[in-house]
């Protein structure tokens, strides 16, 4: 649907707007057959890309950031002993591409918001399990205002939903279990939330 969106809507090469940003990732726990990851919130750093269209009211956006947290494995009391390995450092990069609508609510001042979708990967320290990319989904809605015609700031909220297959492999190599079962497992499909909070100052570019 997104990129039927942005197909007919077209792309424009000026006013690009580049913002690096900085905030804080709100996600939730990992729940498996096996048990739960515990996800902690922590700091989050990334970039958005930000393109008009030809339609002046909407724009395209790419939004490339990474989550730098911790985690922590409980174990369902069916699969003790599964995974002796408790503690991890976690890495989650978030890439998702965004149709947004945005208004204008006074002079130099626009809400936004619109749907997204694009893929989330999870990095955990230990060496032996594979990165793990899923399918995502989610929304953003923020605020910009211009301070002139190349600065401003940009305020938002970007909810993300990682899609976990419930036929999936989830952290292949995680368990203590040698060859190829060493994977975890979810009931049915699960969308965990991670909400986004950002800020960071909006570079406009005129290429033309």
């Amino acid at each position: 649907m997104l990129v039927t969106l942005f197909l007919t809507q077209g792309i424009r090469a000026q006013d690009i707007e580049i913002t690096p940003m900085i905030g804080y990732a709100l996600q939730k726990d990992l729940r498996f057959i096996e048990g739960r990851m515990e996800v902690k919130d922590l700091l989050n750093v990334g970039a958005n890309f930000s393109f008009p269209t030809s339609n002046y009211k909407s724009r395209f956006e790419i939004l490339i950031a990474n989550s730098f947290t911790r985690a922590r494995w409980e174990e369902s009391e069916d699969y003790a002993d599964l995974i002796t390995e408790r503690d991890y450092t976690m890495m989650v990069t978030y890439f998702q591409v965004c149709w947004t609508l945005e208004g204008e609510i006074q002079r130099d001042f626009y809400i936004f918001g619109g749907p997204s979708a694009g893929l989330v990967n999870y990095n955990i320290s230990k060496s032996d399990v594979e990165n793990m990319p899923r399918f995502s989904v989610g929304a953003q809605t923020g605020l910009k205002f211009y301070f002139d015609r190349i600065l401003a700031l940009r305020i938002q909220a970007h909810m993300v939903l990682p899609v976990f297959m419930g036929s999936g492999k989830h952290f292949r190599g995680i368990t203590d279990e040698p060859g190829v079962d060493s994977y975890l497992n979810v009931n049915s499909t699960t969308f965990p939330v991670n909400l986004i909070l950002s800020a960071g100052l909006v570079f406009r570019i005129r290429t033309r």
